[in-house]
């Protein structure tokens, strides 16, 4: 008896009729580090000592009532706070009745460390639903295509994307998305989208698609092909986002870009011209100083010409 227990594959914990710790086995002495020596001990201080008095109370009347009902006893799995360690462990374990080498009755307790894995698993639902949200608020459609069967399987954000009411599995065949694609996206979009299923890669890619509600709509696809263990193509993975409001702000952007363009390049031409009609007014206002400047000295002669007694015929 003694040895079975001790090369068992999970921990056990045995419990007399006298409620005191009859065995522990070498995997179980690890949980029992701060009672040690644990055997011989009331298992009732050693549920206390290790849980506290309020769970451990509990721990204890659960084995309490396997000792005098014969009731087994299997636990859910939770992460509860250690009180002589101040840590969070949790433990797959039950509590069953036997009967000892001695022929008395007791409860022999098999039990499995699974914190790290309950705690993996709250990370994995944590980061589930914090992505969750995050796609929701975002509005980010996230679709999986099986490509044995041809079908997709949309999240609720693919249906609102799509004004489309979801569909009762949630999936939607490939010939159904392709219909709500512009007749002349079509052909390049599926294009596209088998030459990376072929080459087992990832890319985004827009297309226009004609929504439940009559209107156009843009939207941008990143998808990822996933291989089965022989390198082919099985599954694609991926998301859908409308970008009909940036595509509008992009388009209106250039069209405000072009009118600024346009009018800053009026601008310079009028200001070329302007600059050409200076310089020929200065040119001008030059040679008017000039000839000034010449016709001076000529005045002057015929001015003094004039003073004279001249010749009746010279005048």
């Amino acid at each position: 008896f003694s040895a079975l227990i001790d090369e068992a594959p999970l921990g056990v914990c045995v419990v007399d009729a006298d409620f005191k710790v009859r065995q522990v086995n070498p995997i179980a002495s690890p949980a029992f580090r701060s009672v040690e020596p644990v055997i011989g001990r009331d298992m009732s201080e050693v549920l206390r000592t290790l849980w506290g008095p309020e769970t451990g109370e509990m721990y204890s009347s659960i084995f309490r009532r396997t000792l005098e009902t014969g009731e087994p006893y299997v636990s859910a799995r939770v992460l509860k706070r250690r009180y002589d360690l101040g840590i969070d462990e949790a433990y797959d374990w039950e509590t069953r009745r036997i009967t000892l080498p001695d022929g008395q009755r007791g409860v022999v307790s098999y039990f499995r460390d699974v914190s790290e894995h309950l705690r993996a698993e709250t990370q994995i639902q944590a980061a589930e639903e914090r992505t969750r949200l995050a796609t929701s608020t975002a509005g980010v459609g996230i679709w999986e295509w099986n490509l044995a069967t041809g079908m997709f399987r949309w999240n609720a954000e693919m249906f609102a994307i799509y004004r489309d009411p979801p569909s009762e599995d949630g999936t939607i065949s490939y010939d159904a998305w392709r219909a709500k694609i512009c007749p002349e996206d079509v052909a390049s979009l599926e294009a596209a989208v088998w030459k990376v299923v072929r080459s087992v890669g990832r890319e985004r890619m827009e297309f226009r698609m004609i929504r439940g509600d009559g209107e156009v709509r843009h939207i941008r696809m990143d998808m990822i092909v996933r291989a089965d263990p022989e390198g082919r193509p099985e599954w694609v993975v991926g998301t859908n986002l409308d970008v009909t409001e940036l595509r509008h702000a992009e388009q209106l952007l250039e069209r405000r870009i072009a009118q600024r363009t346009a009018e800053l390049e009026q601008s310079q031409a009028a200001l070329r011209r302007g600059e050409r009609l200076a310089a020929i007014g200065t040119l001008a206002a030059g040679l008017g100083h000039d000839l000034a400047n010449l016709m001076l000295p000529m005045r002057m002669r015929l001015e003094a010409l004039s003073a004279r007694d001249l010749p009746a015929t010279a005048k």
